[in-house]
This record gives structure tokens, C-alpha cells and sequence, in this order.
């Protein structure tokens, strides 16, 4: 039976009731026409989920009454570090939600040379960035939120990871074929950085490879921003056992 999963970025309570409005009620009450006795999973991002029913509705709120607690993890053992160039907004969307869905921990836009969006409308879409990730954690069962960074330069971003305890740094760059060694440690933590519509300038290859960034590729053929870092998560993901 299918029982609808709601992002609360707030603390939660085993016996407390959570008031639910704006947008989440909306989609509670007027497309998925809850009801009382309904049941509902409630999570904060921040470990586990709660279950709980509705106990009521009025015009512009559901009230939740948690009655459980499950701290199950649904979380990759790789912890990786996705440093995104801002794309245009249909594919930015796309990209966030795929990079959720398959369990990215952080996720970093940047600015960069081939900067298809105007830079002065890229702030103003942070808080519908934040929004695809809650939706899509939503749905793909995540048990912890994604760490959305907010837009900063090329550069900023490589510093950004620069001193973070990561065994591999990667930047997408066609024709590179030099993957980490699966074999030569464990690797628990990895920063990947993904380019825009255009690709990485030169400049921004070489800037990369003098942070620690490897570049690297998974194949000859040039892939959309969007498609790239789907293939690549999920790529990595396999290479160091979350799929196997």
C-alpha cells in the first residue's frame, strides 16, 4: 500500500503533532485526498523516518500525529560531493533530481566560464533548487537531505572541497581515462565536478588539476550536463559497492 512520504525540516517527536500547510497540504488534501485515520511518513533530513496519521484537515492545514519511529538508513556508504555548473532551469531540475534520487550528499552549483544563465537570476532560484531536492528525497525514500550549497565561482567550489577529507577528486573532461584505483584503499568520500551545456574551458581543467582534480570520462561519446552526472553517480556508485 502506497502511504505518502512529507519532508517536515523541522525536529520530530514520538507523541507530538505536526501542522502541515501551504504547498504539502495542498498536495495532501487536495491531490491525494487524505483524510482522517490516513496514513502518513514524515521525515526531517536528519535520520529515520516517522509514521504517523492524519487526525485532521481544515482549508489550509493537515494536523499529524506521530505515532512511530523507524531509523532505518537509506544512505550510500559513498559519501560524494557533487560540484554541478549551473545549467539551464529545466535541466538544472533534472539534474538535482537525479542526483537525489541516486544519494548524493552534497551538492554544490558553481559558476562557471560557459555559464548558460544570466548570473543575477541564478541566486533568486536557490530556494526552487532546495525544493526539487525535498521532493525528490520524498519520493526516493532518502532518509537524509542532501546538503545544498548556495551558488559560488569555479574557484570558490574547488577550495571549497580542496580541504575536506576526500580520497578522490574528479572532474568530467571528455577523453580522460584515468579512474581512481577501486583496489589501492577504501574509498569512503569522493568530490566529482560535473561542467555546463558548454563544458569546461580549458582554464578551468588546468585550475582543477592543480586542486588534486583528476579528469576523467566514462566513455567517447559527449553526454547532456543533465545526463553526465546521472551516468557518473551511478558509475561510481557501482565501481565502489553500493550497487553490487
Amino acid at each position: 500500500m502506497y502511504i505518502p512520504r512529507v519532508f517536515i525540516p523541522q525536529a520530530l517527536a514520538l507523541g507530538s503533532s505536526v501542522t502541515v500547510g501551504e504547498t504539502k497540504h495542498h498536495h495532501l488534501s487536495r491531490v491525494l485526498r487524505l483524510s482522517a485515520g490516513a496514513q502518513v511518513i514524515l521525515c526531517n533530513g536528519e535520520g529515520g523516518e516517522f509514521a504517523g496519521h492524519v487526525t485532521a484537515t481544515s482549508k489550509h492545514q493537515t494536523l499529524i500525529s506521530i505515532e512511530d519511529f523507524d531509523p532505518i538508513s537509506r544512505e550510500p556508504k559513498l559519501n560524494i560531493t557533487l560540484l554541478m555548473s549551473v545549467l539551464k532551469r529545466d535541466a538544472m531540475i533534472s539534474a538535482l533530481q537525479r542526483a537525489t534520487e541516486l544519494g548524493v550528499a552534497v551538492i554544490i552549483p558553481m559558476l562557471t566560464q560557459h555559464l548558460s544563465e544570466k548570473r543575477t537570476q541564478v541566486e533568486k532560484r536557490f530556494a526552487a533548487w532546495q525544493g526539487v531536492i525535498e521532493h525528490a528525497s520524498e519520493q526516493s525514500g532518502r532518509t537524509c537531505l542532501p546538503h545544498l550549497k548556495p551558488p559560488m565561482p569555479f574557484e570558490t567550489a574547488l577550495a571549497d572541497v580542496e580541504a575536506a577529507a576526500i580520497d578522490h577528486r574528479l572532474i568530467a573532461h571528455l577523453g580522460s581515462t584515468n579512474p581512481p584505483d577501486a583496489q589501492s584503499k577504501r574509498v569512503g568520500a569522493l568530490a566529482l565536478a560535473i561542467g555546463p551545456e558548454g563544458g569546461f574551458s580549458t582554464d578551468e581543467v588546468a585550475l582543477a588539476e592543480t586542486r588534486d582534480f583528476v579528469p576523467y570520462s566514462v566513455g567517447p561519446r559527449t553526454l547532456r550536463a543533465e545526463t553526465a552526472s546521472a551516468a557518473l553517480l551511478s558509475h561510481f556508485y557501482t565501481a565502489f559497492g553500493e550497487y553490487r
